[in-house]
């Protein structure tokens, strides 16, 4: 259980990989003009600096789960629907919109196959005066399981 004076928070962080956005097989570095249209106050930064903001703000940083290759079999049907349907599409927000979603879902796709961009869950926690807590000591209590992994044990 939680104490009243710890604060447990949550946040998924889109970020850009710098190992790899320089360059990808001779690919310009990554760019991403939709963005300014679908999330014009989003701003992409490398995972450790948004670590190192959240940890400046007093938030200790407990868990952090990649969903990069999650987001690549997300988006693409996402991306298959908005085509398959363009003429809906069209018809509710316009030729225009419809291209820069298109672009937006088509460039995200490719980034984040590529490995240029990703984006991670975080689990954060605000630890009381005497500097606990409140979360459970193991991954699985605070997490859960993996349901990828064996199954669980019977008792």
């Amino acid at each position: 259980m939680l104490m009243a004076t710890s604060l447990v928070a949550g946040a998924s962080a889109l970020e850009i990989n710098q190992q790899r956005a320089p360059s990808t097989a001779g690919a310009p570095a990554f760019t991403y003009p939709s963005f300014r249209y679908v999330a014009p106050d989003m701003h992409m930064r490398p995972l450790g600096a948004t670590l190192s903001l959240l940890e400046t703000a007093g938030l200790e940083v407990v868990d952090v789960h990649s969903l990069r290759e999650h987001y690549v079999l997300t988006v693409r049907p996402w991306l298959d629907t908005l085509q398959e349907r363009r003429v809906e599409a069209v018809a509710l927000i316009g030729e225009e919109q419809w291209r820069v979603w298109l672009l937006y879902l088509a460039g995200g796709l490719l980034a984040f196959e590529e490995n240029r961009m990703g984006v991670h869950q975080v689990l954060m926690v605000r630890p009381d005066a005497r500097g606990r807590s409140g979360l459970p000591r193991g991954r699985t209590s605070v997490v859960g399981r993996d349901p990828e992994l064996a199954p669980e044990p019977t008792r």
